[in-house]
Order: structure tokens, then sequence, then C-alpha cells
């Protein structure tokens, strides 16, 4: 009787008994996939905070160049200068140009059509030195965006071996293009991108603009770009340094007419014709302030994040994945799971706050900027979104008073 009972009692159990260890096992597994999850993400944040070290330290121009000697000789240099409606910030950039420690240099300053007294600030400058050439652009031709056209024609009238193309509110030390010139022919880089340094604001503005920049330096792999076998590249307008040859051989801004991250088709458009290039960081060579303010942020990168994204939705999508994924999630994961899971995810955070601290204190904007991580990074998403919307809904681009059609862009 008893046995009877027995059996017949396991197999009255046995359903729920296999419904308890399916869902046991369940549990297991999918525990155990946000324990791999949480210490995946903490191994990336280490690749990536390695990545940005490596560039900070060992990939400083004046690192290279104290341990150069002089040049003999010193190809000269025309240095572009396109500006629309900077009568705040030009004077100050052009000086700067015409101070260099460089024997041989051009200055050509490109007033695209200015409405303010940029164009008149440029003229005063030229009463004052021989080395400025001022162009005015008076019309855009179709099929050109304003900033690449004015370089364009400026590139036309350039004598210089080789040219620079930079952004006037730049300010540039003295010895910025001895130790660019020095590193260029030691190494026979073709092209070389300077990251200047930015310039701090408002403790929001900061945040946002330390994590944008945190972003950029990660995104980039650095370290692969100066390798042939590498399809890494990089352009930075604050500085594109570029041998003449080189630049006539890809075609120049005529072969990019309507490239709206003109800096960095530049740096792909060398890349590609198997040229050499190389970015690095200026330090203190090169400092900008680059917009004012956090709404000064998000429409400067109005025109170029949803360019840079190939004016995809999908890609759009995936890039909010993950951002949620790797950079909001760890934060939800360290208050919902038990201690041994959330491991993981806590080093991930550390690491990540860890890199803001460093670059926090190296940039003097100070270590308390790391404690605005999501806020920079919810804004920086969010200044994405809002330039897929405005691009989507317009069905093109207004960059300098000028309307692109989104249909041409993508061509």
């Amino acid at each position: 009787m008893k046995t009877a009972q027995g059996r017949g009692g396991a197999l009255f159990a046995s359903p729920h008994n296999k419904l308890l260890t399916y869902l046991s096992t369940t549990t297991l597994n999918v525990m155990l996939f946000f324990l791999c999850f949480g210490w995946f993400l903490a191994l990336f944040w280490f690749w990536h905070a390695a990545i940005v070290l490596h560039f900070l330290h060992q990939m400083q121009i004046s690192k290279l160049t104290a341990k150069l000697p002089p040049l003999n000789h010193y190809p000269k240099l025309s240095i572009i200068v396109p500006a629309r409606n900077e009568a705040a910030k030009i004077y100050e950039g052009l000086s700067s140009l015409l101070q260099l420690d460089y024997p041989h240099f051009e200055v050509i300053a490109v007033n695209d059509r200015s409405v303010d007294e940029t164009g008149a600030i440029m003229e005063a400058l030229q009463s004052e030195s021989s080395r400025l050439k001022v162009l005015h652009i008076k019309e855009l031709p179709e099929r050109w965006l304003g900033k690449n056209h004015a370089m364009h024609l400026a590139a036309q009238q350039a004598t210089g071996d080789y040219l620079l193309f930079t952004d006037g509110d730049v300010v540039f030390a003295p010895d910025t293009l001895k130790q660019a010139m020095q590193v260029v022919q030691a190494q026979q880089w073709d092209h070389l991108a300077l990251l200047p340094r930015l310039l701090p604001g408002g403790y929001a503005e900061n945040c946002v603009l330390q994590f944008m920049g945190l972003v950029f330096m990660m995104s980039l792999y650095p370290f692969l770009i100066a390798k042939s076998s590498s399809q890494r590249f990089a352009g930075v307008g604050a500085f594109n340094l570029i041998g003449r040859a080189c630049y006539q051989q890809i075609g120049g801004f005529a072969a990019l007419p309507l490239e709206i991250i003109d800096d960095m088709g530049l740096g792909r458009a060398v890349k590609q014709h198997g040229w050499r290039s190389q970015l690095l960081f200026s330090e203190s060579l090169l400092q900008v302030r680059w917009q004012q303010k956090v709404t000064g942020l998000v429409r400067g990168i109005e025109k170029n994040s949803f360019a840079a994204l190939r004016y995809s939705p999908l890609n759009l999508i995936v890039l909010t994945l993950a951002f949620i994924l790797f950079i909001f999630a760890p934060y939800l994961a360290i208050f919902i799971f038990p201690s041994t899971i959330a491991l993981g995810y806590a080093v991930a955070l550390a690491v990540l706050h860890g890199i803001l601290v460093y670059t926090g204190t190296r940039t003097k904007v100070g270590w308390q900027i790391s404690f605005g991580l999501p806020f920079g990074a919810g804004v920086t998403l969010w200044a994405i979104w809002r330039s897929a919307f405005l691009t989507l809904k317009q069905g093109g681009v207004y960059w300098r008073d000028t309307f692109y059609p989104l249909a041409l862009l993508k061509k």
C-alpha cells in the first residue's frame, strides 16, 4: 500500500518537479548570462581606457618632436582659414597664425559670404602683414558645401608644398608648425591631424564636452591610423596638414564637394588612396573653445552626427542600443542584481568614471566631471536623435544659411 502510494505520488509530482527544474535551470542560465555580460562590459571599458591612455600619453606631438633635431629646411606651408560670420573669434585666431615661428608660410583667409565684420577684420589684418591674403566669396555654386568650396578655392591659390586647413577660432602656439613639420618629415607622413585642447566652460558644458571627446578618441583607434593595412582614418577641422602631392592626387575638396564631415572626409580619402596618415594629440599647441554652453554643443553636432551614421535610421537604432547596454544599463544592474552578479557592472562603471577622472584632471576641468557621465551621455544621445529628426523632417540639412537636400547628400 505504501509502495503504491509512493509510486502514485511520484508520478503525480513528476510534471511539477520538471517545471521547477526547468525554471531553476532557466533562471540559472539567465543569471549566468548577466554575470558574463557584466564582466564583458568591464573588459570592454578596460580595453578602451587603454586606447585613451595610450593616445594621451604616447601620441603627443611634443613627445615625438623632443627626440628629433630641428630641420635643416622647412618646406613652404600654406595655411587655409575658411570663416563665415566669425567676427567674435577671427581676430585672435588669425593673429596667432601670423605670429607663428615658422620660416616659410602664408595664410589664406577666406571670407565665405559673411554678413558680419569677419571680412573687415581680415582686411585690417592683411594691411598689417604681407603673409596674409584674403579671399571674399559672394556666391556659392550649386552642389557645394560652403566651407568645402572656400577651402577648394584657397587651395587653388596656395603656393606651399604643404596645405594646412584650420578653423578661424583655433589659437596656435608659436612653435606649432615647426613641431608638426618635424614629425611629418621624420615619419614621412602625407597627412597629419592634430587634436586640439578644448577650452572648458561651465560644469554642464564640460560634462557633455568630455564625454564627446572620450567617444571620439575611443572610436578612432588612433594607434591603427598610421598602419597601411588598417582602414582606420581621422581628420580634425582644427588641424588637417596634407602634402600638396597627396592633396592633388586624391582630388582635394573638388572630390568632396558635399562631404558634410569635411575633415574626416579628407582623412578617409588619404587612406583610401594609399597615402600615409596619422592623428596626434597637440596638448597646448592648439586650443579652441568649440561651442558655448550645452545648447551650443547640441547645435554644433546638428549637421554632423546623423551624417556620421550615413543618414541611416538603422545605424541610429544600433547606436542607441549600444548606449543603453554599454553605458546606462550598468547603473541599473548594480541596483537590481545581487552583489556576485553586479560586481562586473560595478567594475565597468569604475573604469568608465576613472577615465573621466583622468581626462578631467588632465584638461583642468576637474575630476568632479566624472559625476556628470550619465548626463553627458544622455545629452549626446539626445543631440544625435535631434540631428536625425531634423534632417529627416526637413529632408536635408541647413548649414551656413544654405539648405542641402538629403538625397543629394546621400550621393
